[in-house]
C-alpha cells in the first residue's frame, strides 16, 4: 500500500541557491558573532517576504507572490555566513529557475535599498551644506559635511557588495519525493517490527 501510494504522488524536485554575507571589518574593529547571527536571521526572513517574492514572480511566467510563498523557503548557516534559498517544483529546471530568480531578486533589492538610503542621506547633507555656506563661522561644519559627503560617495560605490550569490542552483538529478522504493522498505521493516511485537 505504501509503495502504491508513494508512486501515485506527484513528483517534487528541490533546488538550492546560496547567498554569502560579507562581513567587512578592519583590524581595529571587532564584529560580534551575535550581531552577525541576527543579521543573517533577518536576511533569512526578508528573503521570503512578499516584496521579494512579488518582484521575483514578475520574472517567472506563471508564478505569483502567493504561489512562490508555498514553494520557497530559506535557511541560514551562521558559521559560514551563508543564506540558502530552497525552491520546490514539479520540474527540475523550474525548481532551479525559481531558486535562482528569488536569490538574485533579493540581492538586487537589497543593493537598490542601500543606494536609496545613501542617496537620501547625501541629499540631506547637500541641503545642509547649501544652508551653511552663507553663514559666518561655519567653516568647520562645512568641512565635516564635505568629509561625510566623501565617505558617502565611497559607500555609494560599494552599496550592495556585502551580499552576493555564492552558488547558483542547478537542476537536481533526482526528485526529492516521492521515493516508493525507500518508503516500501521502511514500511516493510515497520510492519515486520509491529508483527513481531504483536
Amino acid at each position: 500500500v505504501v509503495v502504491a501510494v508513494s508512486a501515485s504522488l506527484p513528483d517534487r524536485y528541490d533546488a538550492e541557491a546560496s547567498i554569502v554575507k560579507q562581513v567587512s571589518s578592519t583590524p581595529f574593529d571587532s564584529v560580534s558573532v551575535d550581531v552577525v547571527t541576527r543579521e543573517l536571521a533577518t536576511i533569512g526572513q526578508l528573503l521570503t517576504s512578499s516584496t521579494v517574492l512579488n518582484a521575483a514572480a514578475r520574472e517567472i511566467p506563471g508564478e505569483t507572490g502567493e504561489t512562490l510563498d508555498e514553494k520557497v523557503s530559506s535557511s541560514v548557516d551562521p558559521e559560514a555566513n551563508l543564506i540558502f534559498v530552497t525552491a520546490e517544483a514539479g520540474d527540475a529546471e523550474r525548481a532551479a529557475q525559481i531558486a535562482n530568480t528569488v536569490a538574485q531578486t533579493f540581492v538586487d533589492e537589497q543593493a537598490a535599498l542601500a543606494r536609496r538610503q545613501i542617496e537620501a542621506a547625501r541629499a540631506n547633507l547637500l541641503e545642509e551644506q547649501a544652508r551653511l555656506r552663507d553663514q559666518p563661522g561655519s567653516t568647520e561644519q562645512l568641512q565635516a559635511i564635505q568629509q561625510r559627503l566623501s565617505q558617502l560617495g565611497v559607500s555609494l560605490a560599494a552599496a550592495g557588495t556585502d551580499l552576493r550569490i555564492a552558488e547558483r542552483a542547478d537542476p537536481p538529478d533526482e526528485r526529492a519525493s516521492p521515493k516508493p522504493l525507500r518508503n516500501g522498505i521502511l514500511a516493510a521493516f515497520l510492519g515486520l517490527f509491529l508483527g513481531v511485537l504483536v
